[in-house]
């Protein structure tokens, strides 16, 4: 079989990294030519080790990253409450920088299956095949992946979330910062992490519904002027922003036919319970075990609805939890004192729930 993968993000090359191991002949096509640039950094939740494991990455990904056992939860400068992200391996979130992910994975790779800066027009089932037209060229396979994302997305099957995501690395050397924090605060939370080289990685969280600012005029001076000031110091240090408006998809959609959707193209989910890449990642992995079995692909996947379906509820009720204003926050602070959640259920989680 002959597989074309639309997109060489996370996703994207976790499936080619696989196909490769199982001798399944790919090719990837990527309309950008700076995709291992990014400026971000990103969290390897312990439920998708497995996948770096299988595909013998994972020593490489934690020599790069930082791992975390715990994640402390905080409101009005208390710590409520400190929450284990770990698997039954005891095995915590790893933080690392999104382009060293990529490069990791990219390095796996032969160069000849790689397609960049061709961006796909078409995708046309044929009935022994498939054909995708790029800007460029066209080429047939036997399948078709769409791993390009949220963009690929049907308009109907799109939330916007009132949400706004900021994301930055910063050489701020605060201890306070270096752990795997949750700052929960009135309609915004900011979730920090420690990167190698002493550099601090965040993300903050804006309800922009209650929030009346636009995403192209947030800078670090905006952001300061609607953070609390103990948080500027953070934000002063940071070498980057990543500013996008947060949407998440009403419904999984795996594709039909010849084409294949899987991470964010087939199931966005917000970045409240950051599952998004781990979940993206198991999904390759599923999808080529499906693959090499000789599965009936689409059937397969959905196999994995009932755990995704379960995330994405979950992600769902946090915004609302990590950003509620008094006095519902102080029900919430108070029953963090008391009550730690407990996560087995995905950390320890695989394919299906």
């Amino acid at each position: 079989m002959k597989v074309i993968i639309g997109g060489a993000g996370i996703t994207g090359l976790t499936l080619a990294c696989y196909l490769q191991q199982n001798n399944t002949e790919f090719k990837i096509v990527e309309q950008s030519n700076t995709v291992s640039n990014n400026r971000s950094a990103i969290q390897i939740s312990s439920n998708c080790h497995f996948v770096f494991e299988e595909l013998g990455v994972l020593n490489l990904i934690k020599s790069k990253a930082i791992q975390e056992p715990m994640l402390n939860v905080y409101s009005n400068n208390q710590l409520l409450n400190k929450l284990s992200v770990t698997n039954k391996k005891e095995e915590g979130t790893l933080f690392i920088r999104r382009r060293d992910l990529i490069s990791i994975l990219m390095s796996k790779l032969n160069d000849d299956n790689s397609i960049i800066n061709h961006k796909i027009k078409n995708v046309i089932e044929h009935k022994h095949d498939i054909e995708i037209i790029t800007d460029q060229v066209a080429m047939k396979g036997e399948l078709f992946v769409d791993c390009l994302g949220i963009n690929s997305l049907n308009e109907s099957n799109i939330v916007d979330t009132k949400s706004i995501g900021i994301w930055g690395i910063s050489n701020n050397t605060n201890e306070l910062y270096k752990k795997f924090n949750n700052f929960l605060l009135k309609d915004k939370h900011l979730v920090t992490y420690p990167l190698t080289n002493s550099q601090t990685a965040y993300t903050l969280i804006l309800n922009s519904h209650k929030i009346d600012i636009l995403e192209e005029d947030l800078s670090v001076k905006t952001i300061k002027n609607i953070m609390p000031k103990k948080y500027h110091e953070l934000i002063d240090e940071t070498e980057d922003l990543v500013v996008k408006r947060i949407y998440e998809s009403k419904r999984i959609e795996w594709g039909k036919g010849k084409v294949i959707s899987i991470g964010d193209a087939a199931h966005s989910i917000t970045p409240h319970l950051a599952q998004g890449a781990a979940q993206g990642a198991i999904d390759a992995s599923f999808l080529a075990k499906s693959i090499k079995e000789g599965k009936e692909l689409i059937l397969a996947l959905k196999q994995r609805d009932s755990l995704l379906k379960k995330i994405k509820l979950e992600s769902h009720l946090n915004k609302r939890r990590f950003q509620m204003g008094y006095p519902l926050s102080m029900l919430r602070n108070l029953f963090l004192r008391l009550y730690k959640p407990k996560y087995n259920w995905l950390f320890n989680s695989k394919y299906e729930s």
